[in-house]
């Protein structure tokens, strides 16, 4: 217990069993566990011939869909005889009242299956209770261009009134050498200019993005609340004035979610703002009820809350059907496609399918024609506003466009630390300057539709969503911006659909470990034809199991968006905060036995993070890596951890301790208050020599080891030949080129699953990458060491590199290794791969210093 290391005691002495069997037995006990006995000695002449041992007996579990178990719904009994009674059953041979009355139940159980995916966001009244003083020094982030704004002065006034010390500043820069700060606002979101490089990112928007970096690596603590003006409305008769800010609520959600530790919240103040709004601000700010979504109106503060939505027969105002010409944006892509049948089908005239690459649209306007619909495709970017304009101009004036429904999104998912306002425009462009483009190119325009297909992630936000949830949030503004000004508009805020959408890989087991069940097609189609119908402006549509985002009272209260749904109260329901558990159970444990209770603590939230059946399937000193985490799941674990032990980590929790064990001991020190050593710089001195312990290599002539080497060079052999096969290279004529040349073997093969690595990643992977890790792993093994001994050592990887030419392959290949090439394709990645997977914690450095990298690297 003392130098915290396993043993294993193995008796040789049993009741009733003490004779050389025993003793037999308990070695090859002790060999199981990894000693290594003398067998000459245990078994002398003559040798016991080598046994056959069964295979891996496979732990196999249970991977099969269990259906959910759904309410009943209404009093189906009574409307059942009502059904009867309208269609004259009793008049009818049973052959024609079998297949009405199935139809009848069919459509009453998809209808109730779809009220149970209905949920509005609505706005209720904040009680006026008094609030703490504000103290301390609180900072004010404002934008340059909007220094002189009325509403920064009044809330810079409203703190200075409450007597705490005000610093202004207009960036992020420095943040982290102000000392004791107790709050931040940010008012950024004013600032609603397109950016200079970026036009369809607002300055605001890309200030706060910068900010949150800033933040992230300021270890600054405190709550930072986003402010805004007109970005919501709180009901029919407030209108929504500037939708551009409510993109700020979108990475406002995501930055919450991927940093707790300075979240505040969002709140949205009028234009002028009097005495009573001034005060009911300084209450929300000093944390009123844990309230982080608010607005303030005319003196009084409301919160936003989700709620369950189920249809009422008054609220149908018509049946929309498609007339004229309908135009959907992402018209050929996997939820633009769906529209498009869905549409053909109930009747539409003419269909214009608009999307950026046309991929399928031969095929698919094939499948509309025969369904009678006229289709026109058109290959257009819906962010370029003179492209758009001419394919609405080309619509005929007998098939006018009364219809849009808008699909296009583009995913390009980071973590905040990760995004840079490049990747923020690229996913901005087609949703959110499509939008703008197709709100003003059809006013005026008799429209019976306007229909933006939002997501979950503008409301609730998700990890790794900080470019995409913004967009959404914006269309969801949008609507009520239009509809407050009398035109038509409805924003639905999807759930995942099944067998479609953006989410794949990750996102998509992402929102499956928060809760997003898959939504069959067919029905939420019925569920946007209800939507029509009913001519709503805002509704969010999702099969959500709401007890997988909460794990007890304490993340409820964190969460007062959903904490009023019965479901979030049923799930936490008689729960204790699981962190003064934890605390109690550290206190009375001995100081070997904490470390076990953290050990489990870190296995149980990661077996809940990764699907697990159960922590006992997490192994304490396997890699976080191996076991399958990445930025996303690394965020979420980190924020479990943070909830049930009340610590404030990093967001790289997971890849500065690597393996659970290592985590749980950072965790006890964090605990118990103890600072964890600094390693000092080792002096350089003239006496210390270096000392080659073992080399690998890989050279051209099927050269795999030193010996290799030796003998190629000893024997004066050629290492030239032909060119590989395996490459894919397209050759010219051979005149043009030398036919041969020195090259590695076998280059493109590689054990991904050894190293932890998936095919996918592999597949994005610089072979010098792949070679480099094998080729370290023989090095560490021709030394006579454990490769996995050095982990948590001060090892440094020193590598020698120069031209990264796979990089430019990637750039021709599929969407397939899109996501990996950031690191697949940089030359810079080299060491610090080999120090991850490694689990080494000295320095990490590639030089490419051309022709000499090698020698500089030494």
């Amino acid at each position: 217990d003392q130098h915290q290391r396993s043993a294993c005691v193995v008796g040789t002495l049993r009741r009733e069993r003490g004779d050389h069997r025993q003793v037999l037995a308990a070695v090859a006990e002790a060999f199981t566990h990894g000693a290594v006995p003398d067998w000459a000695s245990v078994l002398p002449a003559p040798r016991i011939p080598h046994l056959d041992l069964p295979t891996y007996p496979f732990q196999h579990h249970n991977y099969w869909v269990t259906p959910a178990q759904r309410d009943s719904g209404p009093d189906l009994d009574s409307e059942f005889w009502d059904f009867v009674h309208r269609a004259n059953l009793a008049d009818k041979p049973l052959s024609a009242v079998i297949p009405e009355i199935s139809a009848w139940r069919r459509e009453k159980r998809d209808n109730a299956v779809i009220d149970s995916w209905r949920y509005r966001l609505v706005w209720q009244p904040l009680p006026e209770t008094s609030a703490d003083r504000l103290t301390g020094t609180w900072l004010v982030i404002v934008p340059t261009a909007c220094l002189d704004n009325a509403l920064v002065q009044a809330v810079r006034a409203a703190l200075v009134g409450d007597g705490v010390r005000v610093l202004v500043v207009n960036s992020a820069n420095n943040l982290g050498e102000i000392a004791d700060i107790r709050g931040m606002i940010s008012l950024l979101a004013l600032d609603e200019r397109p950016h200079p490089d970026h036009p369809a990112v607002p300055v605001g928007a890309a200030a706060t993005l910068e900010l949150a970096q800033a933040l992230s690596s300021s270890g600054i603590g405190a709550p930072l609340w986003h402010v805004t003006c007109g970005a919501v409305s709180i009901g029919p008769e407030d209108s929504l004035a500037n939708p551009i800010q409510a993109l700020v609520w979108g990475q406002a959600r995501v930055i919450a979610v991927e940093h707790p530790e300075w979240w505040g919240g969002m709140i949205d103040l009028p234009e002028t703002i009097d005495d009573r709004g001034i005060d009911r601000l300084r209450a929300v700010l000093a944390g009123m009820d844990h309230e982080n979504e608010v607005a303030i109106r005319a003196g009084h503060a409301y919160g936003r809350r989700m709620v369950r939505a189920p249809l009422r027969v008054d609220e149908v105002a018509r049946h929309w059907k498609p007339r004229g010409t309908t135009l959907i944006t992402g018209g050929t892509g996997a939820l633009g496609s769906r529209v498009a049948r869905w549409l053909a089908a109930n009747g539409a005239e003419h269909l214009v399918l608009v999307s950026r690459r046309g991929q399928g649209a031969d095929q698919l306007r094939r499948e509309l024609m025969e369904l009678g619909t006229e289709v026109t495709t058109a290959v257009c970017d819906v962010s370029d506003r003179a492209a758009l304009a001419a394919v609405i101009d080309a619509i005929p004036a007998d098939r006018p466009l009364t219809a849009v429904v808008h699909t296009a999104a583009v995913l390009d998912d980071a973590v905040t630390e990760s995004l840079s306002i490049e990747k923020l425009e690229h996913a901005l462009r087609s949703k959110v300057s499509g939008a703008i483009n197709l709100h003003e190119l059809t006013n005026g325009m008799d429209l019976s539709a306007f229909v933006l297909f939002s997501s979950l992630a503008g409301c609730l936000g998700l990890p790794g969503q900080g470019n995409y949830a913004p967009g959404n949030a914006y269309l969801d503004a949008l609507a009520q911006y239009r509809r407050s000004r009398g035109q038509v508009a409805t924003s639905v805020a999807w759930g995942h659909w099944e067998g479609g959408g953006l989410a794949t890989g990750e996102i998509l087991d992402l929102l499956s470990r928060r809760g997003a069940t898959d939504m069959r097609p067919e029905l939420t189609l019925a569920a946007l034809q209800r939507v029509l119908d009913c001519d709503e402006t805002f509704i969010v549509v999702a099969d959500m199991r709401w007890e997988n985002i909460v794990s007890d009272a304490a993340a409820v209260q964190r969460l007062p968006l959903i904490r009023d749904l019965p479901e979030v109260q049923a799930a936490v329901a008689g729960r204790d905060p699981e962190g003064s558990d934890l605390r109690e159970r550290l206190s009375q444990a001995s100081e070997s036995d904490r470390h076990h209770v953290l050990v489990e603590l870190v296995r149980t939230h990661v077996a809940t993070v990764l699907g697990y059946d159960s922590p006992d399937m997490i192994e304490p000193r396997r890699a976080f890596r191996d076991l399958g985490f990445d930025s996303l799941t690394g965020v979420e674990l980190r924020n479990r951890l943070n909830a049930a032990t009340g610590l404030r980590t990093p967001a790289t929790l997971v890849f500065d301790h690597p393996t659970p064990d290592q985590l749980a001991t950072h965790l006890r020190n964090q605990l118990a208050g103890i600072v964890e050593p600094v390693p000092t710089p080792v002096t350089e001195t003239s006496s210390d020599p270096i000392v080659v312990v073992a080399m690998a290599g890989r050279f051209p002539g099927g050269v795999t080891s030193p010996e290799d080497l030796w003998e190629l060079l000893s024997s004066g052999a050629d290492a030239v030949g032909g060119f590989p096969t395996d490459r894919g290279w397209r050759l010219p004529d051979q005149a043009q080129y030398a036919p041969q040349g020195g090259f590695l073997s076998d280059v493109a093969g590689f054990d991904a699953d050894f190293f932890g690595i998936s095919p996918r990643e592999a597949l994005a992977m610089d072979p010098q990458q792949r070679q480099l890790l094998e080729v370290s792993w023989e090095l560490l093994e021709r030394a006579g060491m454990d490769p996995l001994s050095l982990r948590g050592s001060r090892t440094g990887v020193f590598v020698g590199s120069n031209n990264v030419d796979y990089a430019a392959l990637l750039a021709t290949g599929s969407e397939e290794t899109a996501g990996y090439m950031s690191t697949g394709a940089t030359a810079s990645v080299l060491s610090g791969r080999v120090s991850y997977v490694f689990g080494f914690e000295g320095p990490a450095v590639t030089v490419d210093t051309a022709c000499s990298s090698s020698l500089v690297a030494l």
